[in-house]
């Protein structure tokens, strides 16, 4: 007689897929860095030409990710996500056998299209199979695993390439890709848990746009501005001061620590007691660090400066999984692949505006850094202003809804 697995194993099989095909992204990402100069010499271009596979992928991912979204609320966030990871295993195989850059750079825009395909669809499946009063801490874990495969990224990267050459970045995709797809397709032979959260203002037809989603989007977005002003100014810091670039690396790692470890028990918070509480708390304490970083400027103490870096990463990472499950969760279940690929933007419409600014703003030694401080401690008060957007209830109020499709 066959035996069926049970159903919560089932679901955490095919959760720890999602969490892997996602973890993809930030990979890919990240490790890229760490091989560009090899990428420069053996392909015979500039360096700084080189780094155009770093700006292509992301600006693919920030007009993808929505598109990647809608397509998977019209064909299914499973179909997509196996869409998605087809599509990156087939453009990592091409892209060992390029041996002309720009070949190269068109591969990885199409890798990249693929890649917007999973994040936000990743994101709707967990919605769909994870029951409500779970959703914060298993978000969390999704935030958790998002940081750390972008932090790891250059470490990864870096034993690749000494390991292999460059194009061992892309031929890792593969095995990923490869367990991610049975671990996901394991779920699809059994019984697929009920989208318990098709229910209260989830019901087809309504906005994206509302009051929870408009907090959750602005609230990270106004953070993420003072999260890259640090990454940006803190190197340019201790380099004044000497500092090599591993130790300055070391240093930043403490922003880092923070946003990973905060994620299960900031979504365990809010689960009890509400999405607005953790993020206000979360966001408050982000906010009082940068404000500390802002008053003292350029010349803070470093002890000073790993203090509020790690306060700032504890804060942002308590609030995280609470700003992500409103706006997956409070959106209309029809659209809730879209709805995650929309909240996706607001990272890069915080980081982009702090990058521009950075390399508007800031001269010789460290000029400009004080004034930009400032403008990010006040994104991080109109980012808790914001945070109070969002509604007092862990979970979106049931109501009987007909026609929600699974």
């Amino acid at each position: 007689m066959t035996q069926i697995e049970p159903p919560e194993r089932v679901v955490s099989l095919s959760l720890l897929g999602m969490m892997l095909a996602a973890v993809i992204v930030p990979l890919n990402s990240t490790m890229i860095a760490i091989a560009l100069p090899d990428i420069s010499d053996d392909l015979s271009v500039g360096k700084g030409t080189a780094g155009t596979l770093v700006i292509v992928y992301l600006i693919v991912m920030l007009v993808g990710q929505p598109l990647g979204g809608r397509i998977g609320d019209q064909i299914g966030s499973r179909a997509a996500v196996i869409l998605g990871l087809t599509g990156v295993a087939l453009t990592s195989v091409i892209a060992v056998a390029v041996d002309v850059f720009v070949a190269l750079v068109i591969v990885r825009g199409i890798q990249a299209i693929f890649a917007a395909l999973l994040v936000p669809n990743a994101q709707a499946m967990i919605r769909a199979t994870t029951p409500p009063e779970q959703a914060g801490r298993v978000f969390g874990m999704f935030g958790s695993v998002i940081g750390a495969g972008a932090a790891l990224g250059p470490l990864i990267g870096g034993g690749l390439v000494a390991l292999a050459g460059w194009q061992a970045l892309f031929i890792v995709n593969v095995p990923i890709v490869v367990a991610a797809a049975a671990m996901i397709r394991t779920g699809d032979m059994t019984r697929r848990a009920p989208d318990k959260q098709a229910e209260g203002p989830a019901e087809r037809g309504g906005t994206i746009w509302n009051r929870a989603f408009t907090g959750a989007f602005s609230t990270q977005a106004l953070t993420v501005f003072g999260q890259y002003t640090l990454i940006l100014v803190v190197p340019v810091m201790l380099d004044e001061r000497g500092w090599s670039p591993g130790a300055t690396g070391m240093i930043l790692t403490a922003l880092t620590i923070g946003m990973v470890v905060m994620g299960p028990p900031g979504g365990s918070f809010g689960d009890r007691h509400g999405r607005r509480r953790p993020a206000v708390i979360g966001i408050a304490i982000a906010f009082a660090m940068i404000t500390i970083g802002a008053t003292l400027g350029s010349s803070i103490a470093v002890w000073v400066l790993v203090v509020v870096l790690t306060g700032f990463g504890f804060g942002f990472g308590f609030a995280a999984p609470n700003l992500m499950t409103t706006a997956i969760t409070w959106a209309p279940a029809d659209r809730a692949a879209t709805a995650s690929g929309l909240y996706s933007m607001s990272r890069y419409s915080g980081s982009i505006p702090a990058g521009s600014l950075f390399a508007a703003m800031v001269g010789t030694g460290t000029e400009g850094i004080d004034e930009l401080l400032v403008i990010a401690a006040a994104c991080a008060a109109a980012a808790l202003a914001a945070s109070s957007l969002l509604p007092d209830q862990a979970q979106p109020s049931p109501q009987p809804v007909s026609g929600v499709r699974n």
